[in-house]
């Protein structure tokens, strides 16, 4: 027969060990819940950045582990990091003891938008992410074209000739055709467009132009240059400045 005395033991012995496993549990808990890290740099929403640009955000106490930081192209993307680090669509999905990280060459393009956020590691489990940062980085221009014909210095021209120049990769509004009589009247800025002294300033979508007759004149020289045109970039650098002369005619 049990005792008053028994079952008070055995009362006090059960109630201490549901003590003891609700405080484990609750320091379980409390140690997986790391706060979100506050990101730094670069800035939301922020642009013209290089693409080597550094990462930085807050330091969590108890990221004993680490800081895991994912960056994409697609803010949806960035769902897929789960809580394995995985992240297939992400261009960057690292992990860091430090508060910063800086890409390797080649990871961020030029004339790129993306997105990124950062998460605390612990030992048992990682933290809350951060709020999803926005991103730009620099508009550079489309390299320049190479003039491919007449060549540079070519005489004896007909004036029905045909212009043509290499392929611009990005180049997805067409070119920028200038031609001038004299190479003072040709621009170089690589947003422009217009040429009040230029005997044809036009927007082309392949990598040719032929000229309307009576344009070019015989017994003449003339100038040229091409830029390529983006949707995605500043604008585009200009080929070098070409020069070709028309047939002699006699009596000019």
């Amino acid at each position: 027969m049990v005792n008053a005395d028994s079952r008070a033991f055995r009362w006090a012995v059960t109630s201490a060990l549901v003590l003891l496993t609700l405080l484990s549990l609750s320091r379980g808990v409390f140690a997986t819940a790391l706060p979100s890290p506050v990101l730094y740099w670069p800035v939301d929403r922020s642009t013209d950045h290089s693409s080597g640009v550094t990462f930085s955000w807050s330091s969590i106490v108890g990221a004993d582990l680490g800081y895991e930081i994912v960056v994409a192209s697609r803010r949806d993307t960035l769902n897929e990091a789960s809580d394995s680090g995985k992240c297939s669509g992400c261009v960057i999905n690292e992990t860091t003891t430090a508060t910063s990280y800086t890409p390797a060459a080649g990871l961020l393009r030029d004339s790129t938008t993306y997105y990124w956020r950062v998460r605390a590691r612990g030992s048992a489990f990682p933290g809350s992410w951060s709020n999803t940062a926005v991103f730009t980085t620099k508009m550079l221009d489309l390299p320049a074209p190479t003039l491919l014909s007449p060549p540079d210095g070519g005489t004896g021209q007909p004036t029905d000739l045909t212009l043509r120049w290499s392929k611009v990769e990005g180049a997805d509004l067409g070119y920028v055709i200038m031609v001038a009589s004299t190479p003072a009247a040709l621009p170089r800025d690589p947003s422009a467009t217009t040429c009040p002294d230029c005997l044809i300033a036009t927007a082309v979508e392949g990598t040719s132009y032929a000229p309307a007759s009576g344009t070019l004149m015989d017994s003449a020289t003339y100038y040229w240059e091409v830029r390529g045109c983006s949707s995605t970039r500043r604008g585009g650098l200009w080929s070098a400045v070409s020069n070709f002369a028309t047939a002699i005619v006699p009596g000019d």
